[in-house]
């Protein structure tokens, strides 16, 4: 049986130590926190992060633990709706619906699936001469990932200029409307939220100002806003600089390839991050299963992934300029547009991420 060595026990991580096993491989998740704790905030399952899943064997889990969404609407800065997109008919369009979800109740059901037993915590692998014991190595470890280090040298990620705020609140009607995601755009400022299970609503704000606090550059938000903030505890608020990296054909060399946010780190305007990662555990199991384990496989998993994982960063890169707009004139320029767009304008560019279909790994 081949063996593999995965570094990273973060969604991406779990998802390809789930996928490598259904095509018969052994599979080791080498993890360097201590403790695999609930961090981050929310996140989104489109329609082709949930055949990920499904063809993971966990769409019934994905099912019963996450949020079905319902709608996305976006609002200008006042709370006048620019767009609404109902999503009910995602699953016959796309053949699945999309999810909302925590991302610690991601990784906990990833987890559950892969299985605790095969998941060494508190080790750091600091040297790729580790993976001699193994068939292949896929470095999972994120956006500071220390097997691309390994691999490629010390490399730095883009700053894009503005940073952003999350949260997760208890849900009350008076927050927001049940089922609804929504986007407030303003001045160099975003506010989103979402839906989660267990009555819980995500959200987050970004903002272009270098420094300053909520209540300061927030100040003239909507209602709604300023009642989501006044009902989070602050000591519960993640802050971070929002980063990327230019797509770089150079994933892997060798036995060792790259997944996830070490190989195609993008900003979360899409809300695609994740979803390219789950997809990208489906494509690397599939080309083992076709190739076996041996580096011909890794090429060709990363070949098939380049063009998707670079087109997604990109866009991604290029609505958060859109969104983080300071000017007034194109401001108001961007708000007309959206107001104007036909709703099956935004189908037809959601079709390009979400009517991925999965390879079968049995």
């Amino acid at each position: 049986m081949s063996r593999v060595l995965v570094v990273g026990a973060g969604i991406g991580g779990l998802a390809a130590a789930i996928a490598l096993r259904r095509v018969g491989c052994e599979v080791t998740v080498a993890e360097r926190a201590p403790a695999l704790r609930e961090v981050g905030a929310g996140i989104s399952l489109w329609s082709n992060a949930a055949k990920a899943l499904r063809a993971l064997g966990l769409g019934d889990e994905l099912h019963a633990q996450a949020h079905a969404a319902a709608s996305a609407t976006v609002h200008d800065w006042r709370g006048r709706r620019l767009a609404h997109t109902p999503m009910a008919d995602f699953a016959r369009r796309f053949g699945a619906p999309s999810y909302t979800m925590h991302r610690a109740d991601l990784q906990a059901m990833l987890l559950a699936a892969c299985g605790e037993q095969h998941v060494r915590l508190g080790h750091a692998v600091a040297d790729l001469a580790e993976g001699d014991a193994y068939d292949l190595v896929v470095g999972a470890d994120g956006v500071n990932s220390a097997v691309k280090a390994l691999l490629h040298g010390p490399f730095a990620s883009r700053a894009a200029g503005y940073r952003a705020w999350r949260g997760v609140v208890a849900m009350t009607p008076h927050l927001v409307p049940p089922g609804g995601s929504f986007l407030f755009l303003g001045k160099g400022r975003q506010f989103g939220g979402f839906p989660l299970t267990r009555g819980r609503l995500y959200w987050f704000a970004t903002t272009n100002a270098p420094a300053g606090g909520l209540a300061e550059l927030y100040a003239d938000a909507h209602p709604l806003l300023l009642a989501i903030f006044a009902a989070t505890d602050p000591d519960a608020v993640l802050l971070n600089d929002i980063k990327d990296r230019d797509p770089s054909p150079a994933w892997g060399r060798g036995k060792v390839t790259l997944l996830g946010d070490a190989a195609h780190a993008s900003t979360p305007n899409l809300g695609q991050g994740a979803c390219m990662a789950l997809e990208d555990a489906v494509a690397l199991a599939a080309a083992v299963k076709r190739h076996g384990a041996v580096p011909e496989a890794l090429r060709a998993y990363e070949r098939a992934r380049y063009p998707r994982t670079r087109a997604v960063t990109l866009e991604s890169r290029r609505m958060g300029k859109v969104f983080q707009v300071e000017n007034p004139l194109l401001l108001a320029l961007r708000d007309a547009a959206i107001r104007a767009a036909p709703a099956s304008a935004m189908l037809h560019n959601l079709a390009r991420y979400l009517a991925y279909r999965p390879e079968e790994l049995g």
